[in-house]
């Protein structure tokens, strides 16, 4: 398998990865390690990433991930993930 290709645009990362496993274990994988460093800073330091596999990040809200129904469907039950349906549209 090929590796991730990253581009940088202003304030945002654009990756794309081999596998939709891949690029999810690297957005929960960022989640995490942000959330042990922002504990460790004082709060008007912290950072927050908004991520979306398919193009859904300006939905997200900071911290959170978003993914399609598309992605949901090749990570259900191959990743350990806590996840709520949105619905059509949202």
């Amino acid at each position: 398998m090929g590796r991730p290709c990253w581009e940088c645009k202003r304030d945002g990362i654009l990756a794309e990865f081999p596998s939709v496993i891949n690029s999810m274990q690297c957005a929960l994988g960022i989640q995490q390690k942000l959330g042990e460093h922002n504990a460790m800073i004082d709060p008007e330091r912290h950072m927050q990433f908004r991520i979306g596999l398919n193009r859904l990040q300006s939905i997200a809200e900071p911290g959170q991930i978003f993914i399609s129904r598309q992605v949901y469907d090749q990570v259900e039950g191959k990743l350990a993930l806590n996840v709520r349906e949105l619905g059509p549209g949202n």
